[in-house]
């Protein structure tokens, strides 16, 4: 499919959704973007003078994450940066000469640079309020890894309710996650539409709970629990316009 001429696929029944609950790692901010970024640079600052090439950095790295999101998966286990460049830095053999904790300092840090809205993403969280819904971020995490994402990119003034699993105490795709925020919004599972770009995370535990769902796909595949694809979160901000003003006479 060229993404030229791609248009959103799929159906909202957009007068019944009163509010809107984003994930916010690759459907607000383009963390794997950032995340692919980060690895590069570790791999030119730490890994090549002890001659390992970058592009083996990057397929070990991919591996860990694979299996990182199995492991989720299987047994909702989950391993954080210190935890995979342990992990990389083990199979890489260089975990003689090179410290762990400087592997996460310059991760960390090139990550932090790198990180940026994905296209449209203001728009989309500026027109969910601008339409009188109600809106929240429910990002998967611990709270001090995410939360100055939040604070960096203002993402805590654009909505109601912010909903960190690692704050609430319970990780998606758990659908206790989802409730809490639902009830913090005041609205029922029917009454929300989800926005991820996570299928196992986000869109089919929301699905499986009533929420509408909408998925953000760079590819613009089709989903059987999206109601709706888009390849940006701009492409859904077209969906709601501003409420309109109720007269004063």
């Amino acid at each position: 499919m060229s993404l030229a001429a791609f248009v959103p696929q799929g159906h909202l029944d957009l007068p019944r959704i009163k509010a809107v609950v984003f994930d916010m790692d690759d459907t607000l901010l383009n963390w794997r973007q950032a995340e692919q970024a980060a690895i590069a640079r570790l791999a030119a600052l730490h890994f090549a003078a002890h001659g390992i090439p970058p592009e083996r950095v990057r397929e070990v790295y991919n591996a860990v994450m694979a299996e990182n999101f199995a492991a989720w998966k299987a047994k909702r286990e989950w391993m954080y940066i210190d935890v995979r460049l342990r992990i990389l830095n083990e199979r890489l053999a260089t975990h003689d000469r090179l410290k762990v904790e400087d592997l996460v300092a310059t991760f960390s840090r090139e990550a932090t640079t790198k990180l940026e809205f994905l296209e449209g993403a203001e728009a989309a969280l500026r027109g969910v309020r601008a339409s009188g819904r109600k809106s929240a971020i429910l990002p998967n995490g611990r709270s001090e890894v995410q939360r100055p994402k939040i604070y960096a990119f203002g993402l805590h003034t654009e909505v109601d309710f912010v909903g960190i699993t690692g704050g609430l105490g319970v990780w998606k795709p758990d659908a206790m996650a989802f409730r809490l925020v639902l009830d913090s919004l005041g609205v029922q599972p029917t009454e929300a539409l989800m926005v991820g770009d996570n299928e196992d995370f986000d869109i089919t535990p929301a699905k499986a709970l009533g929420m509408q769902t909408c998925w953000v796909d760079p590819q613009g595949r089709t989903h059987v629990d999206a109601d709706f694809v888009v390849r940006t979160p701009g492409e859904l901000a077209a969906l709601f316009p501003p409420a309109l003003a109720t007269p004063t006479n």
